[in-house]
């Protein structure tokens, strides 16, 4: 499903196994693919007390896999507001790059969007056969409130992998900002390459107007690169 307007979800569940047998694919989400906006639109979703509980095979290819693949939001494209609270995903997420448990990819916004996860969690694997890979969310550009999300189970990615956000990548705005609080994670996290960590894989700031603040956070996973 792909969203260009407002739209409250709530009390929904997916329970089928999500299957992309193309190359190249993108956007594969237990719940909303995609989410689409621009500067002009006041579109968005907000996503409440719903969870998925069928595995996602973002492509079968090896080499060319599916990019953007999460467990509730495949993608939150450029400029959409994006509220996701009491949600969970209990099931094994696999694509390429941008993976992740709750969210796959966030791309950039402008300061008067508002994006935040709360009180989110994540029980299954999260593997990626590329890089930007986390329990919670694979990849953030731009902007994220990320309050009290919990992780168990294991991220494993070739680089960039998180237990709660594997890669954060700012762009030349005003409106960088990344703010994580009172997240766990348990899950083991393996990054084959490069950039494995217990909250964060890679943050990259980029920008003198980034502002990046993580606070009492916990990991309790054995990690490794």
């Amino acid at each position: 499903m792909t969203v260009s307007s407002l739209l409250r979800m709530e009390n929904c569940y997916n329970i089928g196994k999500i299957s992309v047998n193309v190359s190249d694919g993108s956007c594969i989400g237990g719940l909303i693919g995609y989410i689409y906006g621009s500067s002009t639109d006041s579109n968005g979703a907000h996503i409440y007390a719903s969870y998925n509980g069928g595995n996602i095979e973002g492509g079968t290819s090896y080499l060319n896999p599916a990019s953007n693949v999460g467990g509730i939001i495949g993608n939150g494209g450029t400029d959409t507001n994006i509220w996701i609270s009491n949600s969970f995903n209990n099931a094994k997420i696999k694509g390429g790059t941008k993976t992740g448990g709750i969210v796959g990819g966030l791309s950039g916004c402008a300061p008067d969007y508002s994006r935040s996860l709360r009180d989110c969690y994540n029980f299954g694997n999260v593997t990626s056969t590329s890089s930007a890979c986390g329990g919670i969310v694979g990849s953030v550009n731009d902007r994220l409130y990320l309050v009290n999300c919990f992780n168990e189970g294991n991220v494993g990615a070739t680089g960039s992998a998180g237990g709660i956000i594997g890669a954060f990548y700012s762009v030349n705005s005003s409106s960088n900002l990344l703010y994580v609080n009172k997240n766990t994670n348990i899950g083991k996290v393996i990054a084959q390459s490069s950039y494995s960590g217990g909250i964060v894989g890679y943050v990259s700031p980029s920008t003198k107007s980034a502002e990046v603040t993580i606070l009492t956070c916990l990991n309790k996973s054995v990690n490794g690169s």
